[in-house]
């Protein structure tokens, strides 16, 4: 089977915030790439694949990134984003 993802994944332990209608979903960054993050979380039956969010991570460095991501997976205790800006690598 073959890689489809388009940039490496990193580890990361960043706090994240989803706004999801009037909720606020909290959950931890558990790896990143330039643009994808996978998020550990307790199960949300308010997210769904294909819909996009508001989203606030607190990197590693400090930098705090507020953007759009784009739920691209569901899994029992974790999710996938795609975001539409790009993730602070460095």
């Amino acid at each position: 089977m073959s890689e489809r993802r388009e940039y490496p994944r990193f580890p990361a332990a960043w706090p994240v915030e989803i706004s999801v209608e009037q909720y606020l979903l909290v959950g931890r960054a558990v790896d990143v790439s330039e643009y994808g993050i996978c998020v550990a979380s307790a199960p949300s039956a308010l997210l769904r694949v294909g819909d996009c969010y508001r989203v606030e991570v607190l990197a590693g460095d400090g930098a705090r990134l507020t953007g759009t991501g784009e739920v691209r997976y569901i899994g029992e205790d974790r999710f996938g984003l795609k975001m539409h800006e790009r993730l602070p690598m460095e």
